[in-house]
């Protein structure tokens, strides 16, 4: 192939996605379990409720969304060699992230069904990569 041509991306699967975000929910875990702990020993109490699920929900975007604009992989992404990009090919930036983000949570909270549109679709995309204009590709 001569430098003249690009090379069409590789689209990633459901179960290479799965994969990914099974790797990164483990990565997650653990941050969680600090994260918890910090604002207990603040606080002094066991902390829960609606509060602390929005916290937790800002610990994992801070996360996730850190991956994507700085360099486009979390760490579940590269050991799957798997990125984010735009529809255009480029980075995400904050903006992206967390439309993707967004829609990723309500692709999920639809009983998963936003991600089993992967497997109907030409480009093996979901409902949050076509919602937020990006898709995974092979690395």
């Amino acid at each position: 192939m001569n430098e003249l041509t690009q090379e069409s991306p590789r689209y990633v699967g459901l179960a290479r996605r799965l994969l990914c975000m099974f790797y990164d929910t483990l990565l997650l875990i653990a941050i969680w379990m600090v994260a918890v702990l910090i604002v207990e020993l603040l606080a002094g109490h066991r902390f829960d409720g609606p509060a602390m699920t929005f916290y937790l929900t800002l610990v994992t975007f801070a996360f996730i969304g850190w991956f994507w604009v700085n360099g486009g992989q979390t760490l579940g992404m590269k050991t799957w060699q798997v990125r984010v990009v735009t529809d255009a090919g480029g980075p995400l930036d904050w903006k992206r992230a967390a439309q993707r983000f967004a829609w990723a949570a309500v692709s999920l909270s639809i009983f998963g069904i936003g991600f089993l549109w992967a497997l109907f679709d030409e480009k093996s995309r979901t409902l949050h990569d076509i919602l937020s204009h990006t898709h995974l590709e092979r690395v």
